[in-house]
Parts: C-alpha cells; structure tokens; sequence
C-alpha cells in the first residue's frame, strides 16, 4: 500500500460512526490539499469519505469491538483509543511515512492520534469543531498538538479546559488568542458546491428542516410547534433527517403522522430539494457553526434560528438577515412560522438579505490557512528528511 509512490502522505482518523458537518468541512479541505499529496481516511464510516474529490485517497476500516465503541471516560476510554492507536500504528507500518497527521474533531475523540505522535513524532494539527470537556487528558493534547484551528464558539470550552488543567497542575495559564499555535477558524463552501440562488419563492412559503435525530439538534420543538397549528393553516413542511448509529446518545421522534408534514431519511440530493422551499428552520441548541444553516443561506432562503448566543445567533441580525426565537419555545416558533407564512415578500427580502452574507463563506477562502498549514508542515517534513539523509 502505497510503498512506491512518491507523494507526501497525510493520515486522517475518524473515530465517529454518524454524518455531519464536521466531516463535510474536513472533506473539504482535504480536497483542497496540493494534488500530489496522498490521504489516507481510517474510518469508522468509510462511506462518509466516499465522495472525496481529492486524486490520491486511501480509505480505511476502523474496527472497534462494541464494548469500546462508546467509551467516552474511565478505564474503558483508554483502552478503547490503545485500540484505536495499534490498528494506526499497523496502518503507518504498511504505508509510506506519514509527514502529516489531521485530527478532525477534537483532542477527546482524536486521543488515538495523540498516542502515535508521541512514538512517532508526526507533526499533528488539530481541528476543534465542537466544545470541549474540562479533561487533564485533552488539556495534555491541546499543549501537545503542533497546531490548533478552533470554531470561535468553542473559545470558552478550550480555555476552561486549559484553565482548569493548568490551576490543577500548578503550571503557567494562557490565552489562546494570545498562543501563536492556536488559530480561529471558519466553515464554508467550496465552489463545486455552491448552489443555484432561488429566484422565484412561493406565495405560500414551504418549510425546511434538515440535521440528525439526535436530541441535541431539536427536532421535537419543530414537531411541538407544527403540532400547534390546525390541519388547514399548517404550512407545508419537508423534514430532512440523518439517522445517527452506532451511537448511545438519545434520538427524536420521527416519522410522525402529521399532515402537510413529509419525511425524508438522508436525500442524495438535499441541495436541488433545498431549493423548493423557502424557509429553513434551525432548532440545534448552541450548534458550535452550522453548516446547515449556512447552506441555506447560500441558497437564498429565509433562516429561522434560535436565539442561544451560538455562531449565526451572533452574526445574522433579526428580522434583516434571518428570523430569531427563544430556544426550545414551540409555542415562539410556531407564531414566528406563522407571520412568515404570511408576509412571503419578508420571507423574499430576509432571503436575498442572508444570501449576500453567505457569499463571505467560500471554502477556498475560509480553509486557506488551515490548507497552507498542512502543506507547509508536510513540505517541512520533507525537508528535514533530506537534510538528515543529506547529514
């Protein structure tokens, strides 16, 4: 495997069974490495890498026996991710050198990574796209990994993290705004993906709802709300959702008999259905981003978010640029639902309004830095071998 080939090679691991949007960022920006660079994928689902538009990529089974797989503390969390570290170790025995290794969700789920960078030395660059436990072991990680790229809504969770780590082991505090290996990053789209923008919108605006079941994501405020309305006022409403497994987390309820309401498990083409409606809704609970929502945005619809301080909280202003609720409030949702239903010309303007900030978002521009990073730590590697061999 890949003992005679001349490319720089990059290991990736993806410990986690379920589709998100951290493995379409992740996706990405693998596909936005230098050409020549080889990627290998170990995987628990090896059909999440499948659509990889990168020219050299490898993907490869994780096998995890079920008594590790949901391992999260304790005893068992460590022997899940030694695990984890042999089967990498045997992938690197059998492969050409590593000059790179990517952790693509955070310092907890990527432990394994940690574990071969400290026999191997591997330069690794850790991306965090989600909040952080308060944990001596991934504050170790965070001191340990060669760089860090962070949603900015995971600020506080890494900085308590680092915090409480640092008054426990009586060693110097820092500020990772101040850290030169810790840098802010953001998602975006790539270009190939970009949609078409709508042009014409329905006089009676279609709804959209598109994420995973898990509880966190907050599909039963939708169905609450929906629940609300009367069979002859309730708008059309399409729900999307990706159904998580492998997995001990708790799930909504779905596929329920509600009329004007249609379920839709896991589209291949969610962006030409996207299109067909008009209002997207969000009911995630503090999303770390939403590549979803942003997404929408893109398509020029009208997003309904929650009101929780998470990242488009924060950036998108109400009843300008998307439509805000109080979390968890089916009751707020619903009204809000309802005067957009009937102000299709507000659901138009909050579209075209939000579309104009998504167009900031573009992948080529957004994962830059994170790219030229691992092209430069890959062409460091190189260069080191060769003054070594040179020695």
């Amino acid at each position: 495997m890949n003992k005679k080939t001349k490319q720089p090679h990059v290991l990736v691991l993806d410990p986690i069974a379920f589709s998100g949007g951290s493995k379409k960022a992740t996706s990405c920006i693998l596909n936005l490495l230098a050409s020549n660079t080889h990627i290998t994928v170990v995987s628990s689902n090896i059909n999440d890498w499948k659509k990889l538009q990168h020219e050299h990529v490898t993907l490869i089974k994780l096998f995890e026996p079920k008594i590790l797989a949901h391992a999260e503390i304790g005893y068992l969390y460590f022997i899940r991710h030694l695990f984890i570290f042999f089967q990498l170790l045997g992938v690197k025995l059998r492969s050409k050198p590593f000059k790179g290794i990517l952790g693509t969700s955070g310092p907890g789920v990527d432990l394994a990574l940690y574990f071969l960078k400290y026999f191997t030395h591997i330069p690794l660059i850790q991306l965090i796209q989600g909040p952080v436990a308060v944990s001596n072991t991934i504050a170790k990680c965070l001191h340990t990994a060669d760089l860090v790229y962070y949603l900015p809504s995971c600020t506080n969770t890494i900085q308590q993290c680092l915090k409480h780590y640092a008054e426990r082991a009586h060693k110097p505090y820092f500020f990772i705004h101040e850290a030169e290996n810790f840098k802010p990053m953001n998602n975006g789209l790539p270009k190939q993906e970009w949609p078409e923008p709508k042009v014409v919108y329905n006089q009676a605006p279609k709804l959209l709802w598109a994420a995973s079941l898990l509880k966190w994501k907050g599909l039963n405020t939708l169905t609450e709300s929906l629940y609300l309305f009367d069979d002859a006022t309730r708008p059309t409403t399409s729900i999307c959702y990706i159904k998580p497994v492998d997995t001990i987390e708790s799930i909504s309820n779905y596929n329920q008999n509600i009329q004007h309401v249609t379920w839709h498990s896991e589209l291949t083409d969610l962006a030409s259905f996207r299109i067909k409606h008009d209002i997207y809704i969000s009911t995630s609970h503090q999303e770390p981003f939403g590549l979803a929502i942003l997404e929408a945005m893109a398509s020029g619809l009208c997003v309904v978010i929650p009101s929780d301080g998470a990242y488009w909280d924060q950036k998108l202003t109400d009843g300008i640029s998307c439509i805000k609720y109080e979390p968890h409030n089916a009751e707020q949702l619903k009204e809000k639902l309802k005067s957009l239903c009937t102000t299709p010309h507000l659901v138009k303007r909050i579209g075209e309004e939000s579309l104009l900030i998504a167009t900031n978002y573009q992948a080529e521009k957004t994962y830059k830095p994170i790219v030229d990073s691992l092209n430069s730590v890959i062409q460091l590697e190189i260069a080191n071998e060769k003054n070594y061999e040179n020695a």
